[in-house]
C-alpha cells in the first residue's frame, strides 16, 4: 500500500479513505499474511491507529476479518454463505430496479448501453479492474431510469461491498466466460430495448444465477453447471 495523500480532492472523509485502501488491498491480494496489525497498516499509510481501528472494525463488521485479541487482525476468505447471502440480496434489488426501468429508456441510454457493451468485447480478460469497472457501468445504465434513488443506493453499496469485489476482481475469466458474459448483457438489453418484461425478468434471474454458480467456483465451494439460453 502507498501512503495516503495529506488532503483529497473527493471529499471523503480520512477514515472512509483509510478504509477504503485497506479494503482495496485486500481485495488486490496485496494483503497476503495471515494476520493484520493496525500499527504496521498505519504506518504504510501515514496516518495514526485511530483511523485504521475504525476501518478495520467496519472491516470486521462486514466480514473480511475478523478480530484476533491482542494479536491483530485474520484476513476472512469469502466463504459459500457470504455468496448466496449476496445472490438472494442482489436477485431481489435489481429484478426490482429492472421492473422498474423497463419500458423508460429512451434512444440515448440505449446507445450508451451499446456501447458499454462494444467496449467490453475488446478488453484483454485479464485486465480486472477495466472489466469489473465496464460490468458495473452497465448494470449502472440498465438500472438508472428506475426512477427510485434510495434502490439505486442499495444497489451501488452491493456492488461495493468486499464480498462481491473479492470474487469479481481477484479470478482472472477465460476467453469463453468472457464471451458467454458479453452474449448475456446484449441478450438482456435487446430485452430492455423491446420492453419484454418477461424475457428480461427470465434473462437476468439465469444472469445472476451463474453469477453465483462461478462466485461458489472461484472459492472453492461449488461446480460449475452449464446454463444454455
Amino acid at each position: 500500500m502507498q501512503p495516503l495523500p495529506k488532503t483529497s480532492r473527493d471529499g471523503r472523509s480520512l477514515v472512509d479513505r483509510v478504509y477504503a485502501a485497506i479494503r482495496d488491498a485486500l481485495v488486490a491480494g496485496e494483503l497476503a499474511e495471515e494476520q493484520l496489525r493496525q500499527e504496521d497498516l498505519a504506518s504504510a499509510l501515514g496516518v495514526s491507529r485511530t483511523p485504521v481501528r475504525a476501518a478495520l472494525n467496519q472491516l470486521t463488521y462486514e466480514g473480511l476479518v475478523s478480530p484476533l485479541p491482542g494479536i491483530g487482525f485474520l484476513i476472512n476468505e469469502p466463504t459459500a454463505d457470504d455468496v448466496v447471502e449476496l445472490y438472494q440480496v442482489r436477485l431481489n434489488l435489481e429484478l426490482l430496479a429492472l421492473r422498474l426501468a423497463c419500458g423508460r429508456h429512451n434512444a440515448s441510454s440505449l446507445a450508451r448501453l451499446n456501447t458499454v457493451i462494444a467496449d467490453m468485447s475488446v478488453v484483454d480478460p485479464a485486465d480486472l479492474a477495466k472489466r469489473f469497472e465496464l460490468n458495473v457501468r452497465f448494470h449502472e445504465l440498465l438500472f438508472e431510469p428506475c426512477g427510485n434513488s434510495i434502490l439505486i443506493k442499495m444497489i451501488d453499496s452491493l456492488t461495493e461491498h468486499p464480498v462481491n469485489l473479492r470474487i469479481s476482481r481477484t479470478h482472472t475469466p477465460d476467453q469463453g466466460s468472457v464471451n458467454e458474459s458479453i452474449r448475456d448483457h446484449q441478450e438482456i438489453l435487446d430485452a430492455m430495448t423491446a420492453a419484454d418484461l418477461d424475457s428480461l425478468v427470465a434473462l437476468y434471474e439465469r444472469h445472476l444465477e451463474v453469477w453465483r454458480e462461478d462466485a461458489l467456483v472461484k472459492i472453492g465451494a461449488g461446480t460449475r453447471s452449464t446454463i444454455t439460453s
